[in-house]
């Protein structure tokens, strides 16, 4: 790419800065697969600070999606998704429990111990106690809690002593535990535990979608700055050859005035299109710089590590017509069943419900049912006490029930009720809302494949047309017969035909992108995949 000065500002017509307008939302092309960007293993391009990096489209989309920051967070918004499974699965999960407690007690013996024949003796009580639990509560499929494990207590103190008589001054007690609590209503069958399951499930599976829906966005944005890089390249090169062609036509007029052919003032105005023509240069060299800061910011690369690092586009624009499907509604179906951005509104829609449906469960009356059972063994020895603790002599049961309920209105079950359904409509609007856009988006950029072909074969008719002019008026200046402000206004003829035509390239490859990108087939078309992306990262 030449590195001169720059040019006069470009002129475009109305068509193509209304294209460009609408088009500026993506670009598109054939994909050249040259290998004149180093890789590593992983796939990941190596950047150099260097400047002329060749680059085609495939290896930015590829490097976009493993550098680009927004996708990098979208990335991370599955991991905490796939966390969030765990830690709702946890809540069906068998848990081990254990404690220990020591206490050590020395108190002022009280009027009641007093008048006990036992400690009417003593002054102080001291006593030592040590209690231990451990089991196992377990989940099961009813909703119900099952809780077994294993107790025991160690005291000992002048208390214990006294009340043996001296032979021993410890009393060990333990017992096997079974206990079980069984809603009735609110929590039956795990209802509420199964719903925040398949919750953290489907949200984690719109995290995939939302995901791939980043990577299309951040893909196409880059590739957008693709062919405006492009496009400014174009510019660079017609302003280039602009100034090179004034500076010639400047020194054939100094001949021409030596030679009395023309008046010194065409001498003047030949210099002063030469500024003009160096100054448009200048612009369009600065709008180049700006799109190779803009990409390297979407590739995540400081500009202080890779100040020398710039890009040349090496895909060759597409000039071939879209191939649209001629039946519409079965178009738009197929593109609707694949869009990521419509199937994460679906499991948006199936996660309200599924919230519509617990917050009813949560908001039940309490209703359960509580049974236990458990042993006891009293022995002088915390072995001896947990050997007996098996046998069933001295047993202990308990059933009952637990109710409670709200008094009054319930109005924690309206308000959760009522917003958990709010919740649902919202999020069958914003489906309905996607249906409607996608649909809209196929026609808008269909039609705008249509026009942005349709002008690019008049911008290439034009180009042809007005070079074919100008030769015509530079021969009849170099013969003398021709007046150099004619000519001029042949070259400004040539070169605004010239931008329109590259203009216009640029426009029906934004168009191709835009279209790719409505129907989520951009990564389809230059053959990455995401799934393999994925594991990558």
């Amino acid at each position: 790419m030449k590195t001169s000065p720059l040019s006069r500002a470009m002129k475009t017509s109305p068509l193509s800065r209304a294209l460009l307008v609408l088009a500026i939302a993506s670009a598109s092309t054939q994909v050249n697969a040259q290998d004149s960007i180093v890789q590593d293993q992983s796939a990941e391009i190596t950047f150099v600070n260097a400047p002329n990096m060749a680059l085609n489209q495939q290896q930015l989309i590829q490097a976009i999606i493993l550098r680009n920051g927004q996708a990098l967070l979208s990335q991370t918004q599955q991991q905490v998704a796939a966390g969030n499974i765990n830690r709702e699965r946890s809540l069906l999960q068998p848990e081990l429990f254990a404690e220990a407690r020591y206490t050590d007690t020395e108190r002022q013996s009280t009027t009641s111990d007093r008048l006990s024949n036992i400690t009417s003796a003593f002054g102080t009580i001291d006593e030592q106690n040590t209690d231990v639990e451990a089991g196992v509560r377990v989940p099961v499929a009813t909703g119900a809690e099952l809780v077994l494990s294993w107790s025991g207590n160690q005291r000992e103190g002048n208390l214990v002593e006294a009340a043996s008589n001296g032979d021993s001054n410890t009393e060990a007690v333990a017992s096997l535990n079974v206990s079980i609590r069984q809603p009735l209503l609110q929590g039956i069958g795990n209802r509420i535990a199964n719903a925040r399951i398949k919750e953290a499930e489907l949200q984690h599976q719109r995290a995939e979608y939302d995901f791939h829906d980043q990577l299309l966005r951040v893909s196409s944005s880059a590739l957008r700055a693709y062919w405006r890089m492009y496009l400014s390249s174009q510019f660079i090169e017609i302003q280039q050859s602009a100034l090179d062609n004034a500076r010639n036509i400047m020194q054939e007029t100094q001949n021409q005035v030596n030679a009395g052919r023309q008046p010194r003032t065409a001498l003047l105005e030949a210099e002063a299109r030469v500024i003009e023509s160096r100054a448009a240069l200048y612009n369009e060299e600065q709008r180049w710089r700006d799109i190779q800061s803009e990409l390297k910011t979407l590739l995540n690369l400081s500009h202080d590590a890779y100040a020398m690092l710039t890009f040349t586009p090496i895909d060759s624009p597409e000039t071939t017509p879209y191939g649209a499907s001629q039946n519409f509604d079965a178009y738009a179906e197929d593109v609707l069943s694949q869009w990521p951005g419509y199937h994460s509104a679906l499991l948006a829609r199936d996660i309200q419900r599924l919230q519509t449906n617990r917050a009813v469960e949560e908001n039940r009356n309490q209703l359960d049912l509580v049974a236990g059972y458990r042993t006891s063994a009293l022995e002088t020895r915390i072995g001896d006490a947990v050997s007996e603790s098996y046998a069933t002599t001295y047993p202990t049961w308990y059933v009952g029930v637990e109710f409670s309920m709200p008094l009054g209105a319930n109005l924690k079950r309206s308000g959760d009720i009522g917003s958990a359904e709010a919740r649902q409509r919202q999020a069958e609007i914003e489906l309905r809302d996607i249906e409607v856009s996608v649909v809209n988006e196929l026609r808008t950029r269909l039609h705008q494949l249509e026009v942005a072909h349709n002008d690019l074969q008049l911008a290439a008719r034009n180009q042809q047309l007005y070079g074919e002019l100008y030769a015509a008026e530079r021969s009849n200046y170099t013969l003398g017969r021709g007046r150099l402000r004619d000519l001029y206004e042949r070259e400004d003829d040539r070169i605004e035909a010239q931008q329109r035509h590259a203009e216009s390239l640029a426009l029906y490859q934004l168009a191709l992108v835009a279209i790719r990108l409505a129907e989520g087939s951009l990564f389809e078309r230059y053959g990455v995949q995401i799934n393999k992306t994925l594991s990558q990262g």
